[in-house]
């Protein structure tokens, strides 16, 4: 889910890192991450399990992708990198909400669905879709994060230009983008209405896409402490990691698509820099196989097509197995649904790349004209 300059490749969209630009701990940690959403988006999830979660999965995302936002990618023109960024992450975003909104058509009558949907007009979600209001689009609630990445991306590299002309080096751009996303998140007051593109969320997902890119240019530094061993070692992330608990149990609910911060914008961050960083620990732990290096390079792609795989799934139980309510919402149900969700994914994940590089091949022959 990052902005990494990558070498031209067939899709630029999607297209993975070259194999000696892989970081181990950076595929780790983005399958662990992608791992917890689709778990977080289970039905019945405990509610202790849901708020650990929820305190830091997205959050992880958005560090990592300024962890691995390209420290060169400003030497550009601005049109060059927005234009880019767009070409990144707003095709996927076209091409999963127009697969999301063909779902919804040949579902919405169900009963199910027909309580909430059956009076909406197909054009409707259309209009969360131009807006990029993640409660507006009905068909794919995870595809707010699509805009909102795109808009965090841009945000970055407007400023970091703007830095740089004026003679500042990386470290001092990030430092004062960092500032200036928390002194946004500090003034600016909660909307009345949502904004476009997510617009409301961009300054404390601009702060952890700071914090990530701060976190590579010391990282040098850093990654001392993240894989140190030894019992001193164990004993103090051992606090870390029951820090993050104690702190994500003891607030309210957090959905940054609703702005839901658990009752403070800044606990929200402290927290989830918490658990960004017992995630850190883990993935450096992780032995990196090919499964793992899968998931890492396909979140864009299970991030939103694990939604409609969870509402398809339900009714091929009722209908093959003969599942009832009950046994779909218990936890050896759910858990099935996900594991039946990861089998499927394989096949999903190539016909979308497949999509992806179509539409890709598209907007490049369109760009000729």
């Amino acid at each position: 889910m990052s902005a990494l300059a990558r070498p031209p490749q067939p899709s630029v969209a999607l297209a993975p890192l070259p194999a000696a630009a892989r970081v181990d701990w950076v595929d780790g940690a983005r399958a662990i991450g992608i791992l917890l959403v689709m778990v977080g988006h289970l039905q019945g999830l405990p509610t202790w399990l849901g708020q650990l979660i929820c305190s830091m999965h997205v959050p992880l995302f958005f560090w990592l992708s300024g962890w691995l936002c390209d420290p060169a990618g400003g030497a550009g023109s601005a049109r060059t990198g927005v234009a880019a960024t767009l070409r990144r992450l707003a095709v996927p975003y076209a091409l999963f909400f127009g697969l999301s909104w063909a779902y919804w058509m040949l579902t919405r009558g169900h009963p199910a669905r027909s309580i909430d949907h059956g009076a909406l007009h197909g054009s409707e979600p259309w209009v969360g879709f131009v807006l990029g209001i993640g409660p507006q689009m009905i068909v794919n609630p995870t595809l707010w994060f699509f805009p909102c990445l795109i808009a965090t991306t841009i945000a970055f590299g407007l400023l970091t230009r703007s830095a740089a002309r004026v003679g500042a080096g990386s470290a001092a751009a990030t430092g004062a983008i960092t500032v200036f996303a928390a002194a946004l998140l500090a003034i600016l007051p909660a909307p009345s209405a949502r904004w476009p593109w997510g617009l409301d969320i961009v300054p404390s997902a601009l702060l952890l896409f700071a914090l990530g890119h701060a976190c590579r240019i010391v990282w040098p530094v850093l990654a001392a402490g993240v894989v140190r061993t030894g019992v001193a070692a164990s004993l103090g992330w051992s606090v870390v990691a029951a820090a993050w608990a104690a702190a994500a149990l003891a607030r309210g609910p957090v959905d940054l698509q609703y702005l839901e911060y658990g009752g403070s914008p800044w606990a929200f961050v402290v927290v989830a820099l918490l658990g960004i960083a017992a995630v850190l620990r883990v993935a450096h732990c992780l032995p990196v196989g090919p499964t793992v290096r899968w998931l890492s390079r396909n979140t864009l792609i299970l991030f939103p097509t694990h939604v409609i795989l969870y509402n398809l799934l339900p009714g091929i139980g009722k209908a093959l197995v003969g599942w009832d309510a009950a046994t779909l919402h218990s936890a050896g149900g759910q858990l099935a649904i996900l594991a039946a969700t990861l089998v499927l994914s394989v096949p999903t994940v190539a016909v979308c790349r497949r999509l992806l590089d179509a539409a890709d091949a598209w907007v490049v022959r369109m760009r000729r004209f």
